[in-house]
Order: structure tokens, then sequence, then C-alpha cells
């Protein structure tokens, strides 16, 4: 069996390859600290958000913490579809209200190597709503919970 070399492969799959526009969602971490470390805060979670985020790192708790906090949180997106002809539809515009993101909790060190955490916490994951009838119809209309 004869293999296919990897530059005769790499070849190939770029000319099939054709352009693709795309585009994600990201919803941004709680707290300052996470969301000044990009998306990398598992791997140091302390305190409150280590319930949420890692919990062997309620073990770095090194006394009693109570955390309370609110966040409003509102997703700016728009999709514009692309016609046959080159131009665009109208865009299908977000217009769903602000999202309550409530935090609250506690926390404290039980011995050396043990933590303990109990409270709520939320992801922010804000809602969306599309026009009924909008470009975006066969896809998404809302995610209203």
């Amino acid at each position: 069996m004869h293999a296919t070399p990897p530059r005769l492969l790499l070849t190939a799959t770029l000319l099939c390859a054709t352009p693709a526009w795309a585009g994600g969602y990201f919803y941004s971490d709680s707290g300052i600290v996470a969301t000044g470390r990009g998306g990398a805060f598992v791997a140091g979670a302390t305190g409150q958000f280590a319930q949420y985020y890692n919990p062997a790192g309620l073990i770095r708790v090194d006394r009693p913490t109570v955390t309370l906090g609110w966040s409003g949180v509102q997703q700016n997106v728009s999709f514009s579809r692309l016609k046959d002809d080159g131009t665009f539809y109208d865009p299908a515009v977000n217009q769903a209200a602000p999202f309550s993101v409530p935090e609250l909790g506690f926390t404290t060190p039980i011995g050396q190597r043990v933590g303990f955490a109990f409270g709520f916490y939320s992801p922010f994951a804000p809602s969306s709503e599309y026009d009924e009838e909008g470009p975006q119809r066969y896809s998404i209309k809302d995610t209203l919970v």
C-alpha cells in the first residue's frame, strides 16, 4: 500500500478550499481578574469564583469570604446575509434587553487542604431576540429563557 505524501495532500486540500466567513459567540468571564486573563482563569481560580471555574482552587482560600456582585450584560450582535447578486439583505440585529447576572456566595477554608463554598453563580449568557421574519429565521429567532 502506498501512502500519499503530506505535501500532495496539503496541496489538494488547499486547491479544494473555498472562502468562509463566520462569527462566533463569546460569553465574557465574570469578574475583573477572569476578564483580564482573557479566558485563562481556570488554573488560577481562587475564592468564590473557584466554585464555578475550578473547585480545586477552593484549597487556596485562607479566610472566610462573602462575595456579592451583579452584572448587566447585553450582546451586540448583527447578521448581514449575502444575496446571490453580491448585495446584502437588511441586517438582523439582536433586540433583546440586557441580561442580569447575579453572584452571591460564601467561601471558607476547612483545615489546610479543604475548602467549602456555597453560593450562586451564573455564567454570562445574554439573551438574543431577532425579527420573526428576518433573514436569520431558519437558524435562530430567540434564546429567551
